[in-house]
């Protein structure tokens, strides 16, 4: 069933001529083409983190530090289910390379299966546990407070993120990423109209402060895994690759994902735990440094997103190529994927530099704050052009399918990034500004091991 012709008229992309084909070659041209659509979709995501950090600057710091608390312990949990889709997208893209549509469609359904329940669980634990959990590592009452305000609302969401995320992975893989635009703009755009009604109390609803900001995530949740429904519902994919059919459940095949997605899981949840342990250490210094770093991690996100793009870019593109029986051309490919993600990375950065002043006051009015914000973001900035070489080359390695590698490589980098944290915040007086330096320890760390790995060959003898 195609989708009805007056409404694929005023969505374009559901009709098949627009189908994404990346040149088989993997030109520059080619690689961009896929990665662009992701960088779109990913800013406008990211749009979420920027409109709550902007809007919560305004009712105050302990609404800025509740709201980065919990925002960072949310994004915990959603990590798990993002590192299931990874390793569903980097299988998806590797049947796909083989040209076994079929079973795509196979690996979707269970994917998707899989992650509902995961979410409902969690889900359930969090709101029945969730307080004991975080009210032992938070200092400040007034911060635990806010975070848990916070959490209580946009807790719901994770159910829709967790479907949304099987979506994602599935059009990624068959290197359909226009799609991930126009979905990320509904949901970023329903998240800023409910996010300026509920927080500040607009339109006769009640003002609800750091609240408002979590129904408002949640609610865009929801419609975004509405949108990616009826875009696969009615075109021409459904039929290809019958990610609908019905069919019985399969345990096997939630084996096969789960040995290639239970790595991924872990390294990413290490990842964010590490920076969850990096802003708890950070909290212990005071609600100041804290609201600090909360700005500088909503920018540091944003300009992060082009990196995550074109690692999402790698992953496709080394699982397709494997698939297709091309290992001599990895590496090449992973070396175009990197210098453009440098250039697209250095466009931004070199510009922003002197704009400092101008982009923290987007997220607050207090000067002190501003002034205190600077010298941070000026170290993130720097750590962003390392960080386009080391993320690529990382996710090449999970690209290949071994992610036990690929998590073994980031507990390694993590290890040594939060004990050059601790050693720094707790037994010296540096400013929060050095504090943050240790992003550069964590960005080489993980840029040597990966580096080593795919120069040593011995992922091309893995198969999955």
């Amino acid at each position: 069933m195609l989708f009805p012709e007056p409404l694929r008229i005023i969505y374009p992309y559901f009709c098949s001529q627009i189908s994404e084909k990346l040149a088989t070659s993997y030109t520059y041209k080619g690689i961009w083409l896929l990665t662009y659509p992701i960088i779109l979709g990913l800013l406008a995501e990211n749009m979420i983190n920027f409109i709550d950090t902007v809007f919560l600057g305004r009712v105050g710091e302990v609404a800025l530090g509740g709201s980065a608390i919990g925002g960072l312990f949310y994004v915990m949990l959603f990590i798990l289910g993002f590192g299931f889709s990874l390793g569903t997208q980097i299988l998806i893209s590797r049947r796909n390379g083989e040209g076994n549509y079929t079973e795509v469609g196979r690996i979707f359904r269970h994917s998707m299966i899989f992650l509902v329940v995961f979410a409902a669980v969690l889900a359930i634990v969090v709101r029945t546990a969730g307080h004991s959990m975080l009210r032992g590592v938070i200092a400040s009452p007034n911060i635990y407070d806010a975070a848990m305000t916070f959490l209580d609302y946009r807790i719901f969401g994770l159910v829709f993120v967790f479907a949304a995320c099987s979506y994602r992975a599935f059009f990624v893989g068959i290197m359909k990423t226009r799609i991930l635009t126009y979905n990320a703009l509904i949901m970023a755009g329903v998240n800023i109209l409910l996010d300026y009604i509920l927080i500040f109390g607009h339109w006769g609803f009640p003002k609800m402060g750091i609240a408002g900001a979590g129904i408002a995530s949640a609610t865009a949740e929801a419609v975004s895994l509405l949108h990616f429904y009826l875009v696969a519902r009615f075109t021409r994919d459904q039929q290809r690759y019958g990610i609908f059919k019905k069919g019985i459940f399969d345990f096997s095949l939630i084996r096969s994902i789960f040995g290639v997605s239970f790595f991924t899981m872990l390294q990413h949840f290490i990842a964010l735990g590490g920076w969850w342990v990096f802003f708890m250490i950070i909290e212990k210094t005071g609600e100041h440094p804290l609201a600090i770093s909360n700005i500088v991690r909503s920018i540091y996100m944003i300009f992060l997103i082009p990196i995550w793009a074109f690692s999402s870019a790698t992953n496709t593109v080394v699982s397709n190529l494997i698939g297709e029986n091309r290992k001599s051309e990895v590496m090449s490919a992973i070396r175009r994927i990197a210098l453009l993600c440098l250039a697209v990375v250095a466009a931004m950065v070199v510009p922003a530099l002197g704009l400092t002043r101008q982009i923290i006051s987007l997220y607050t009015n207090n000067n002190q704050l501003i002034i205190d914000s600077q010298p941070v973001l000026f170290v993130v900035l720097g750590v962003l052009i390392i960080f386009s070489f080391a993320m690529t080359t990382f996710s090449g390695v999970t690209g290949t399918g071994n992610t036990r590698t690929a998590l073994l490589i980031e507990c390694l980098a993590i290890s040594i990034y939060l004990t050059a944290v601790y050693l720094i915040s707790v037994y010296t007086t540096h400013s929060i500004a050095v504090i943050w330096c240790s992003e550069y320890i964590y960005i080489i760390m993980l840029a040597i091991f990966s580096f080593l790995y795919m120069r040593n060959g011995k992922w091309k003898e893995r198969s999955i």
